[in-house]
């Protein structure tokens, strides 16, 4: 069987989120608050975070629109919300990309990922949430990493999803609270 046949379902997935990422790098975020307006910007944020969240690389074009929602004067709280669902709606995306891309990998490097895999599940099965909630509140950096390894260790989704979704709502509403903050330290000092 031929290896693009065998895993065509991969590399779908691979092409679709390529070209979400591509058009809302071109398109940029001040477009897309001009295009949809301030007044559906909730749906801006939740689908900017759900279509961005796929690779590092486009996570600096979801934090510009975000702030500048922020700016824009939207509901902090509703906004976090919005934008965290979305977060958490990509990363378990690109989890399950993950986990079938798991088949991809060279046979070597798959026994040591099943030897991390076992590791993982007789001792740090109770760790995983926090690890995961902690990183996504803390680490201000993108979570494909986190993915990764818990794709690599095939953790459930019923146990990263909850930890997940909370950790990416927590720190959407710290990096908008920041943003409010800053925005109106900035214009008090300059006006």
């Amino acid at each position: 069987m031929n290896f693009f046949i065998k895993h065509y379902k991969f590399f779908i997935a691979f092409f679709v989120l390529v070209i979400i990422n591509v058009a809302i790098y071109i398109v940029g975020p001040s477009n897309i608050i001009d295009t949809i307006g301030v007044s559906n910007g909730y749906l801006v944020a939740f689908i900017a975070a759900a279509t961005a969240g796929f690779s590092m690389f486009t996570v600096s074009v979801f934090y510009s629109a975000y702030v500048a929602l922020v700016s824009a004067g939207l509901n902090i709280w509703l906004l976090a919300l919005c934008a965290g669902v979305g977060l958490a709606i990509s990363d378990t995306i690109f989890f399950f990309t993950l986990l079938h891309g798991r088949n991809l990998m060279p046979m070597r490097w798959r026994e040591q990922a099943d030897k991390f895999a076992k590791w993982m599940e007789k001792r740090a099965k109770i760790a995983v949430p926090f690890i995961i909630f902690f990183y996504c509140i803390l680490i201000p950096l993108s979570t494909d990493f986190l993915m990764l390894v818990m794709a690599i260790a095939k953790q459930k989704i019923r146990l990263v999803f909850p930890c997940l979704i909370l950790g990416n709502i927590v720190f959407a509403f710290e990096v908008a609270y920041l943003a409010q903050r800053g925005y109106q330290l900035f214009w008090w000092n300059f006006s």
